[in-house]
Formats: C-alpha cells, structure tokens, sequence
C-alpha cells in the first residue's frame, strides 16, 4: 500500500497559502490503484490528514482510490490557522472534488468532525455517491456563538491548558512525531474567530433539507467535543437517507481510539457501507 505525498497544486488554488512548514504528520497523501470510485477523507477543526491514516488503508484494501487533502491554516502553525478562514476550507473541499470529478465515476465522502460540515456543503455543487459522517459536529454544546462574538473583539487568541494523551495511538509514519509541535499551536490555544468559522459552517450544513447522497452516521457515546444527541436531532429535522452506527465507548477520536474495539467497529463499519 504506497502513500503518495506529491498531491495535485490544483487543490490549492485560490485559498490561503501557509507561511509556516507543514508537519509531516499533516501532509496532504493520496493511495491510488487505478481503481474506477474514489474516496475523499475530510478531518476537522484543527486537525490533520495523518489522523486519517487508519481508516484511509484500509478503505484502499476494499478497492477504492483514497484522496486526504490538508484545509488550510491546519498542520502548520496558529499564525497560518488565524489568517486562514472557512472559505478556504469550503474552496480546499471543492477544488478537490472538482479534480475527482475529472477522473473518476463515483465519488464518496468519509469525514470527521468538522468535516463532516464540509461533507455536507460539498454536495450543493458536487454528486457524491455515499457520505461516512463519524462524530459530525452537528451540535457543540460548550460553543456559544455569542461568547465567541464577544470574546473576539478583544482577544485573537486564549491560551489553555493541553497535554498529550498518550492512550490515543495514531498511524502515520513515526507517530506521534508532530503531537508536541501541533499541540502548541493548535491545541493550547482558543482562537475565537476560528472557532467562529466552525459555527458558521454548521449553521449552512444544517440549512440543507435533502440531497441524494446516501449517508452512515456514526455515532460515538463517549464524544465530549460534540453531543451524540445530535445525530439524533439531525436525522429528525432533515430528508435525509441516513443509518445511524452507534458504538457505545467511542471517543471523539474515534478512527484512533483510546477504544480500540470501538475503532475497529468504525473502520468497518465506514468501509462495509462504501462497499455496498
């Protein structure tokens, strides 16, 4: 199974470009076999491509092409994440997309977390066959939009408290090589404007009554980062095709758990419904 670095300029056209050096753990890559459907991978706020290693091989075992690009501002530094914003990300996902298109007869989505938004915003310009929305931030109860509007007048930035946990075990070649790294500039800080961003991309997924897509939401019991409640929610006030995979002792980081039974149900929960 070759990782291929060397992904396509195309995809970053016309979004910010990073000042800083990209991690190596958050390398844009790319599994390609020739096969004729391809899978996008999608992280989430603050996040990087290596945190979808595990489920990208195997989704790549199954017969599909695999394609994981980097959202701008994110697997760099906190000055490139400040000046970064969610056009950008939108843009990343659709250029994308707009290069599978090219190539490829069906195209589906997994992603995580705030990519799941992405996901969803994706598909009012884009055909995508099926959608893998895993812990979608579909609700966020500790962020409140009006906090983050106030708190943003005054600061760029609040630094808190984080430290590695050492119980999460990722796939990425020499992981966790870039966890201190990301976590200073990522994970000790708040950045009120960001995370404003990801609030005004909930609130334009959510708008979204149907699309054709079909979609497996999964569900993780032990997320603390968004509200399992919340798929539940989703599936009631939308049209939409949707099953739900409820793993009872997942985390938020659920395609690296702490949990590693709850990982191995979610990786093949996402790859047996890409293979249907």
């Amino acid at each position: 199974m070759v990782m291929d670095f060397n992904t396509p300029a195309c995809w970053y056209e016309g979004v910010y470009r990073d000042k800083a050096r990209v991690v190596s753990a958050a390398r844009p890559f790319m599994i390609c076999n020739n096969n004729s459907s391809a899978v996008l991978l999608i992280h989430g706020y603050a996040g990087y491509p290596g945190e979808l290693v595990r489920p990208a091989i195997d989704i790549a075992k199954f017969g599909f092409d695999v394609y994981c690009p980097r959202l701008p501002g994110m697997g760099s530094s906190g000055k490139d994440f400040l000046s970064s914003t969610r056009e950008d990300w939108i843009k990343t996902i659709d250029n994308v997309l707009s290069y599978l298109d090219k190539k490829y007869k069906s195209i589906s989505i997994v992603s995580h977390s705030m990519g799941t938004l992405l996901a969803l915003i994706a598909t009012k310009k884009h055909s995508i066959d099926k959608i893998v929305l895993a812990a979608p931030a579909f609700s966020m109860p500790q962020l409140k939009s009006y906090q983050m509007r106030l708190i943003s007048i005054f600061k760029k930035d609040i630094k808190i408290d984080w430290k590695p946990d050492n119980r999460y075990k990722l796939y990425y070649e020499n992981a966790p090589c870039d966890d201190l790294e990301l976590g200073k500039e990522y994970w000790s800080h708040l950045y009120p404007k960001r995370l404003l961003d990801l609030l005004e991309l909930k609130k334009e997924a959510l708008k979204l009554d149907s699309f054709s897509s079909k979609v497996l939401i999964i569900k993780c019991g032990r997320d603390v980062v968004t509200s399992p409640n919340g798929c539940d929610d989703y599936i009631h006030s939308h049209n939409v095709n949707a099953s739900i995979e409820y793993i009872e002792n997942a985390t938020h980081f659920v395609y690296y758990d702490i949990d590693k039974e709850a990982e191995e149900r979610a990786v093949k929960a996402t790859v047996e419904f890409l293979a249907r």
